[in-house]
């Protein structure tokens, strides 16, 4: 497996990238980006992907589907979350990764 990458408006203005390593122990970085795109580093924490609902339920299903609505407590910014999620897998049916897509749910007064 390699690193992943997203992008987020958790707090429903700033464009966030989340860039994840494959192996916990401070593998998480986030950089909140400005009008430009530039970005700046703020909080780096430790995540396991692996363990996480949308991954182990999609790898389950090997199929796409839609995940039960859950919320998701994102450091600083909770959100209640309904996640499009599909495996990705070579021309060998060989697991190569996943791909999700998230509609945050939350009103915007709550984050």
């Amino acid at each position: 497996m390699s690193n992943t990458t997203g992008s987020a408006r958790y707090d429903h203005k700033t464009v966030t990238i989340d860039d994840w390593g494959v192996k916990p122990l401070k593998n998480v970085s986030t950089y909140p980006t400005n009008n430009q795109g530039d970005r700046n580093i703020t909080t780096i924490y430790d995540w396991d992907n692996f363990k996480e609902t949308w991954y182990t339920e999609t790898v389950k299903a090997g199929k796409p589907i839609w995940l039960r609505i859950f919320t998701w407590n994102y450091p600083n910014h909770p959100y209640i979350v309904a996640s499009a999620d599909r495996p990705i897998y070579d021309v060998q049916n060989r697991f190569l990764g996943m791909v999700a897509a998230d509609i945050h749910l939350s009103p915007k007064n709550m984050v």
